[in-house]
């Protein structure tokens, strides 16, 4: 049994017609036969049922269906994976992203690599950087865009974009009219945190060294926009990345940088085993190359 064979014969079984199934796969309709009375002869068996005016499946063939397609769809399975081992130009990239990328101008990098790679396919996997990491280690994803450093042994950290996290406020909080404040100030203030966030280890982080036990009044799993939704209706204040904020000036926030400052920086973290494949490394050189360049967009 050959593999051209298994086409021909789901093209007959499609069509039901030796002449519009060698129109379909463009070969002569006797080069069509001639193969499909071989599969029949090395089974020993009759998959089509031929009379002078109609041609369709036996109870054989109807059986033999569904495991030549299984076979046919396996085989261009593995060949996309293993074009994706020898290609840089072809294939699927699984890429993990945290809320927020796209202020940062990846989802804008991702969007002008597949300009350049048309035939590159992506899926794309949102989540809070911890369980991007797991999903970098399990191999769900090839790549991930993390908002923050996590060591992982094999995973490579590329740093991209730098950034600092800045406290909101309503705009008629007392405070808003500063231009920055002293963590210090923060302790009595009541604040509001995404407890899934980096931004909020981060905060948690600096207030312990500070030995400040911040006033927390309310700790969500939500959206950004349900946290600054609390902010703006007076409830407390909360701490964004300075990048994020920049797409939510006059919108009733006043954003104030922090002394001392609470540093942050974006990564690019790829498997080594990953960063192997030709389509992978593509894609890494790419992001390095242009990601300034779309972060000041």
């Amino acid at each position: 049994m050959e593999f051209h064979q298994l086409e021909y014969f789901l093209a007959v079984a499609k069509y039901q017609s030796f002449t519009k199934a060698a129109e379909e796969i463009n070969v002569s309709q006797s080069s069509l036969s001639i193969q499909i009375s071989k599969l029949e002869a090395e089974f020993g068996v009759r998959l089509f049922a031929r009379t002078t005016r109609a041609l369709s499946l036996t109870a054989v063939g109807k059986e033999f269906l569904p495991f030549a397609e299984r076979i046919i769809e396996d085989s261009k399975a593995a060949k996309t994976i293993i074009e994706q081992f020898v290609s840089a130009d072809k294939g699927n990239i699984g890429i993990g992203s945290f809320p927020g990328s796209r202020y940062f101008g990846f989802i804008d990098l991702v969007s002008h690599f597949k300009k350049d790679f048309p035939e590159i396919k992506f899926d794309i996997y949102e989540a809070e950087c911890l369980n991007l990491l797991t999903a970098l280690k399990a191999f769900d994803i090839d790549v991930a865009f993390l908002s923050h450093y996590h060591f992982a042994e094999g995973i490579t950290f590329y740093p991209l974009v730098k950034d600092h996290t800045v406290v909101v406020l309503n705009q008629d909080h007392p405070l808003a009219g500063r231009k920055s404040v002293d963590l210090t100030e923060l302790a009595t203030e009541p604040l509001i945190f995404n407890v899934e966030t980096t931004i909020y280890r981060n905060a948690m982080d600096a207030f312990s060294r500070a030995d400040i036990n911040p006033n927390i009044v309310l700790r969500t799993h939500g959206t950004l926009s349900s946290t600054l939704g609390f902010v703006s209706s007076g409830l407390g204040g909360t701490m964004i990345s300075a990048t994020v904020a920049k797409f939510y000036q006059h919108r009733g926030f006043a954003f104030l940088d922090i002394d001392p400052i609470i540093p942050r920086m974006t990564y690019l973290a790829v498997p080594e085993d990953k960063q192997k494949r030709p389509i992978i490394n593509n894609f890494v050189n790419f992001v390095l190359k242009n990601v300034e360049t779309s972060s000041n967009h």
